[in-house]
């Protein structure tokens, strides 16, 4: 059933869009196809004129509006039928429906999908509608056609914030902080070498790319670093048709270089010269593409050697999925399993709508091994859905979709900017991101073990399951892979620091980073015993004696050193701060353990001055208030500190039989080392922000 509607056109008022078919174009059809060179791949866009709103009713009674070109057609053949033989069924339809002049005017012959169009001259929704679907059933009563559907126009699935949140405060400091970027970024600094990357290619179906911006210049910079294509008009320049540059926010989370000190794109910060991007612009004008387009733009980013593919749009459906929808499903299927896409991970967000995502989307859940569509959390609460985020079965992962960084989003003109938005299409490229960066480490991975890679709980997070139960994080995910790669060298970084356990996974980014960067000197001496002690990163193994780090918490910390079987912890009940002298015993106490000859050693503090003469949050942790005390060891958050400690000393007694009383053990130490978060409070975090090195308040690394 189909009730009339004012008719839809698409107006470009104030607009003048080159290279668009029909408006600014050499070609002076209305619909001309814009063909890639040396492509088969083809497409055409509908006339604007037959554009129409129409309202249908779906299978549960619900109505909803859409916006259909009439004009136009899109036929799937069944999987069987090889070019030639579709060539011939093509050739045979233009004959006999020769009254409605119908015509193929794109082809994708890889999937055997073809975009036909007719002459449709009616003024009225319902009549053309009417017209359309009676071609269309004359369509699939050909032999060999598996079914045809619109050439639905589809919408951006875009949901912006109220607040610009240019102060960036509180959470609106961790875009990345649930894929660990700010911890992760100094480990792959220190283990990544040229010969442990492969070159990857990933494509962006979107809006464009603006380059003017000046966050692409990196990209840019080397041979095959950028490839654009503008579908219409193949020989124009980069450029984003959206009028808030949403495929420049989209690239800028997999490969923006940090020119306005805020974003910093996941990919190219740990592939540099290894990644390349290829962007097609699916845009007719605004917020408005059409499934031509995008179907098109997928087909040659997988004849062009794209690795990875995200698509940060689509049309969601939250009534029951009418006939027009399944097929197109299934044209997404094909294109995403087809011969030549097997190698292929598709990365797609789903909707920013609260509705149950079960298989009613395209392009976002497709029942396909080599596609993960993507869900939204809330940026700073693991367990938190993002409210307009879909869920569902249909969900495979999720990842950060608040105050996501986003490099240059506003129309230029207008000179609105806008860096922290919401939305599901900043969830799915970091996604693609750290996709991208397994592929290069492993190659050999085919896109379904891509997507099972980035969903084993082994190498995730957890998160709800409505949100497919794992978000994936920057260390854990893609450092796995790099053990897994045999790496010897990048092995002995990542692993086995915590309890010297062989797991075979990547340990925590605050654990790798204090082993890589710490420091710790100290000594101990009583009446017949003496040691001392000097340990760079590689020596401080995490185990029962092997302790070296710090802990802050509210009100109080606590310094452990630990090297062989000698011990000295010092815990201070008061606030952390640079520059203070604490003394022991009045701000807080020694314990001291050593293995002397006669027995072990045992003592409590009497003396001692501990001064911390730096620390610095900048490259070595998560934003300090992005902290979870209930997600265990791999969400430990850790700064750096550096201090030293004099004048240690300690009365205790050695466990002979009988013990030895009233034996005094001397220590001082030296130490850059890491020290955890735990629980910290509004007025911790801000204290630390404000005396340490580096963090939000100063600018990021």
């Amino acid at each position: 059933m189909i009730r009339i509607q004012t008719p839809f056109i698409l107006v470009l008022t104030g607009f003048m869009i080159l290279g668009l078919s029909g408006c600014g174009s050499d070609d002076p059809s209305p619909s001309g196809p814009g063909v890639p060179a040396d492509q088969e791949v083809s497409y055409a866009d509908p006339d604007p004129a037959d554009i129409m709103s129409c309202e249908f009713e779906y299978e549960d009674g619900t109505f909803h509006t859409r916006e259909v070109p009439v004009d136009q057609i899109l036929l799937m053949f069944e999987a069987g039928v090889d070019a030639d033989a579709a060539d011939a069924s093509l050739a045979a339809m233009v004959a006999d429906l020769a009254d409605y002049d119908l015509r193929v005017v794109g082809r994708l012959p890889r999937v055997g999908i073809y975009q036909l169009e007719i002459d449709n001259p009616s003024p009225a929704p319902n009549t053309a509608i009417a017209l359309l679907n009676l071609v269309i059933d004359l369509l699939e009563a050909y032999d060999g056609v598996a079914h045809a559907t619109y050439n639905e126009l589809l919408e951006m699935r875009f949901a912006e914030n109220d607040d610009d949140n240019t102060e960036i405060t509180g959470y609106d400091r961790a875009a990345y902080g649930m894929i660990d970027y700010f911890q992760a970024i100094p480990v792959f600094d220190e283990v990544l070498s040229p010969g442990a990357l492969n070159p990857v290619k990933v494509a962006i179906i979107d809006s464009g790319i603006d380059l003017d911006t000046g966050q692409f210049d990196d990209i840019q910079s080397y041979a095959g670093g950028l490839d654009y294509l503008d579908l219409a008009a193949p020989d124009n320049e980069p450029r984003d048709f959206h009028l808030q540059k949403h495929g420049t926010a989209i690239a800028g989370i997999l490969a923006a270089d940090d020119g306005d000190g805020i974003v910093n794109g996941v990919a190219l910060r740990v592939l540099g010269e290894r990644l390349s991007l290829f962007v097609a612009n699916t845009h007719i004008v605004g917020n408005f593409y059409n499934a031509a387009r995008t179907l098109a733009a997928t087909e040659i980013a997988i004849q062009r050697g794209a690795r990875i593919v995200n698509i940060s749009q689509g049309r969601h459906d939250d009534g029951a999925t009418p006939r027009w929808l399944r097929r197109q499903m299934a044209q997404w299927e094909r294109v995403f399993t087809g011969p030549g896409a097997e190698d292929v991970l598709f990365v797609c967000a789903a909707p920013n709508m609260n509705f149950h995502l079960d298989g009613n989307d395209a392009p976002s859940g497709v029942d396909a091994p080599n596609v993960l569509t993507v869900g939204g959390l809330t940026s700073n609460v693991w367990d938190m859905i993002f409210t307009q985020s879909a869920r569902g079965p249909s969900v495979d992962i999720a990842a950060p979709a608040t105050r996501v960084g986003v490099c240059c989003f506003g129309y230029d003109e207008f000179f609105w900017e806008r860096r922290f938005l919401d939305g599901n299409s900043f969830a799915a490229p970091m996604v693609a991101s750290i996709a991208a960066i397994v592929a290069s480490i492993d190659p050999a991975l085919d896109g379904a073990g891509l997507a099972d890679w980035l969903t084993d709980p082994n190498h995730t997070y957890p998160a709800p399951e409505d949100v497919g139960g794992v978000r994936p994080v920057l260390l854990k995910t893609a450092g796995t892979a790099l053990l897994a790669s045999g790496a010897s060298s990048v092995a002995d970084d990542l692993m086995d620091a915590f309890f010297h356990l062989p797991d075979d996974i990547c340990d925590p980014p605050g654990h790798v980073i204090n082993r890589m960067v710490g420091e710790v000197s100290f000594q101990l001496e009583g009446p017949t015993y003496a040691n001392s002690y000097a340990m760079d990163a590689d020596d401080l193994v995490y185990g029962a004696l092997g302790q070296n780090y710090g802990l802050i918490q509210p009100g109080s910390f606590v310094v452990n050193f630990a090297a062989g079987g000698d011990i000295v912890n010092i815990g201070i009940d008061r606030d952390f701060e640079l520059g203070r002298s604490y003394s022991i015993p009045g701000d807080g106490d020694i314990l001291m353990s050593a293995g002397a000859a006669e027995g072990r050693y045992t003592g409590f503090g009497e003396g001692g001055t501990l001064t911390f003469s730096a620390c610095e949050i900048t490259g070595r942790s998560l934003p300090l208030d992005h902290f979870d005390d209930g997600e265990g060891i791999d969400r430990f958050v850790f700064i750096e500190v550096q201090g030293t400690f004099v004048g240690g000393l300690a009365n205790g007694f050695i466990d002979t039989d009988p013990p030895q009383d009233d034996v005094t053990y001397t220590t001082s130490g030296a130490f850059t080392t890491g020290f955890l978060m735990l629980a910290p409070d509004a007025a911790t975090i801000e204290h630390l922000e404000t005396v340490c090195t580096g963090g939000y308040r100063h600018g990021i690394e």
